[in-house]
């Protein structure tokens, strides 16, 4: 089972703590959950992606819901919701049985 919430690295997050309670140092960023990892993955392929980058005006603006649709605003509002929406999608397929 995948839980989105588990860290990414776990490895590197028990290594962090451990420096962290050695060394008294209170570790305020947490390292990535995984369902932010792959968010920030599936970002990041959808920005350098030149053709995924061309979405239609009227294609965000019903996704969003949005009349008045500014790209510099809403554009990277979409991509955030997008890339979250495909995070959450491999999660729930990850968890699926064979």
């Amino acid at each position: 089972m995948t839980n989105g919430n588990d860290f990414a690295f776990n490895d590197t997050a028990t290594r962090l703590e451990q420096i962290s309670k050695e060394n008294g140092i209170i570790a305020s960023n947490p390292p990535l959950t995984k369902r932010e990892h792959f968010a920030a993955m599936a970002m990041q392929g959808h920005l350098s992606n030149s053709a995924e980058s061309d979405i239609s005006a009227s294609y965000v603006r019903k996704e969003l819901g949005i009349e008045d649709y500014d790209f510099k605003m809403h554009h990277p509002m979409y991509v955030a919701q997008l890339a979250v929406r495909y995070a959450d999608a491999l999660i729930d397929e990850l968890n699926k049985t064979k």
